[in-house]
């Protein structure tokens, strides 16, 4: 009975920011959300597995079809968007009981006393980054689920292989980074002499890669470009820009990307700079240090060799990653960062026990490190819940309404078959139904830190909207906000606004929309009368839109 009453107040947090926040404000900061949410519309309409919001609605080819067809459900019980975003919400979140009960299996698996692992359970649902994956569209919490259910049962010898295989096939079908669990688990078959079952297990994972890749393969989007290739073909993208000569400089820009985004998981920080970098940087390697201690005292493997997997696919990807990217691991390094606390925790007080004055003077200082840290655990997860996470949410509400003014717009003053180029393509498709395209940075000039490439490339956006024959351009000012700093923004502004092919067609205190002229050569394109006037924001338009609480 105190465990259930414990396990509920765990959840109590999540359960009111997904409450408070069932309208979802956050939908689309990480943009692969949007683009799940427009694939569950086509599969729920009827319309395939497609992109709807690109334009000539290609196949989706990027994503795995399962999380987008677990999402079509609200969709079908509710297609009016945004409404539906509270069935949503409540879908997303209803992951998180699941989740945090696998995480506190997962633990005492891994050789974590009983009271420990319900602090490491309650860290895990107090964490940040998980209320925040807990009540918005990104897969990672219901991977996590499937993965942690595949390497509990790997570790156990009473389930059938073949029916762990079948897992870890649906734990590909919803996220792609499950890929490792095929050389990972056979082989910690074959190490603890069970090459048979590693044979098995192969059985039931491959035909669900299998399948996906041949299916991938007949409805794949014929073209080359860079945009259409980061849409629908996340290899291609990689090959396009990673070539060999690269490998050193995109692993050692990743290396201290994973080491950063690790410990930014495991304590979480809003502050930026070098001494956050370095607190994150300490706490994953005390994190895998830990890691390495579990195994060697418990023989449990499979989670590690995982892990292994994962990030040896991680740094070698061409962005860096993020705490997002390494999620899937966070029950990991949380054991490992506790073993770890443990371990310490051990020799302090074995060397207070000693009469040594040196001994107690370094055991001393050691422990007002330790007991330093656990208070800046605390603070930061304080902090991220009191003050970040709803500051955050408050500001996305805004941007939200804020664009909706200029997707307000849109809907009513351009025609229906209108081509935009936009930096959220999902979101403006979604309340407009208008097709949208963004333009993806090449991540060979991120980890190389190209500030000129950068400039460049994003002077070149007109470029990018004459080849793709797109008819307006919608700029906010949250554009590159994922990507790069916001002078970059201003910087295409300047360019739109400086080039003769695009007219200002409405103007607001955030949102900008930009007719693209035709040459004379171009095929004309037939729009509504009122596109001949630039409009503002101000007026009946605006009032029609509740204002952000």
């Amino acid at each position: 009975m105190k465990q259930a009453v414990l396990f509920l107040a765990i959840l109590i947090p999540s359960a009111l920011f997904a409450w408070f926040n069932r309208d979802m404000p956050q939908l689309g900061v990480h943009h692969d959300d949007s683009i799940y949410w427009v694939s569950a519309k086509a599969l729920a309409t009827g319309q395939g597995y497609r992109i709807l919001s690109f334009p000539g609605e290609p196949f989706q080819t990027k994503y795995p079809p399962l999380y987008p067809a677990l999402l079509s459900l609200v969709w079908k019980v509710d297609p009016e968007f945004p409404r539906n975003l509270r069935w949503a919400t409540l879908l997303a979140w209803l992951m998180m009981p699941v989740y945090l009960l696998l995480v506190k299996r997962v633990l005492t698996g891994l050789g974590i006393a009983k009271w420990w692992s319900w602090g490491l359970t309650a860290a895990a649902g107090l964490n940040v980054i998980t209320i925040l994956l807990g009540i918005s569209l990104m897969s990672e919490l219901a991977f996590s689920v499937a993965l942690l259910i595949v390497l509990i049962s790997a570790e156990r010898d009473d389930v059938p292989s073949w029916a762990i295989g079948l897992l870890a096939g649906i734990a590909f079908l919803l996220r792609s980074t499950a890929i490792p669990l095929a050389i990972t688990v056979p082989i910690c078959f074959w190490i603890r002499g069970r090459a048979k079952q590693a044979a098995w297990f192969l059985c039931g994972m491959l035909p669900a890669v299998a399948g996906w890749e041949i299916w991938v393969r007949f409805h794949k989007f014929a073209a080359t470009d860079p945009a259409s290739l980061y849409y629908t073909d996340y290899l291609g993208f990689h090959l396009q820009y990673v070539h060999f000569t690269d490998l050193p400089a995109l692993f050692w820009a990743n290396l201290g990307g994973y080491f950063s985004a690790a410990g930014q998981l495991l304590i979480f920080n809003p502050e930026e700079g070098f001494w956050a970098a370095q607190l994150a940087r300490i706490t994953c390697f005390a994190a895998l240090m830990g890691v390495y201690r579990i195994v060697r005292n418990t023989g449990k493997i499979q989670f590690a060799a995982y892990g292994i997997g994962l990030s040896a696919m991680l740094l070698m990807w061409h962005y860096s990653p993020t705490a997002r990217f390494v999620y899937a691991l966070y029950p990991l390094l949380l054991a490992g960062l506790a073993t770890e606390v443990i371990h310490v925790a051990g020799m302090l007080f074995t060397a207070f026990r000693k009469p040594k004055k040196d001994d107690l003077i370094a055991a001393s200082l050691f422990g007002a490190a330790v007991v330093a840290y656990a208070g800046v655990f605390a603070w930061f997860t304080y902090a991220g819940l009191v003050n970040f996470l709803p500051a955050m949410l408050k500001e996305r509400r805004e941007v939200t309404y804020y664009n909706r003014i200029a997707y307000d717009w849109i809907r009513k003053n351009t025609a229906p078959d209108a081509r935009f180029f936009a930096y959220d393509d999902g979101m403006l498709y979604l309340y407009t139904g208008r097709h949208a395209i963004g333009r993806p940075i090449p991540p060979d000039l991120l980890f190389r830190l190209n500030k000129a490439g950068l400039d460049k490339y994003v002077s070149q956006t007109p470029s990018m909207v004459k080849e793709h024959a797109l008819d307006y351009v919608l700029l906010t000012d949250t554009d590159f906000s994922r990507d790069l700093h916001r002078d970059r923004m201003q910087l295409l502004r300047n360019v739109v606004n400086a080039s003769p092919d695009f007219k200002p067609m409405f103007q607001s205190p955030h949102a900008a929309v930009y007719r693209y002229l035709p040459r004379p050569l171009d095929p004309p394109r037939l729009l509504p009368a009122s596109l001949d006037r630039p409009a503002e924001a101000a007026g009946a338009e605006a009032a029609e839109l509740p204002g952000p609480e």
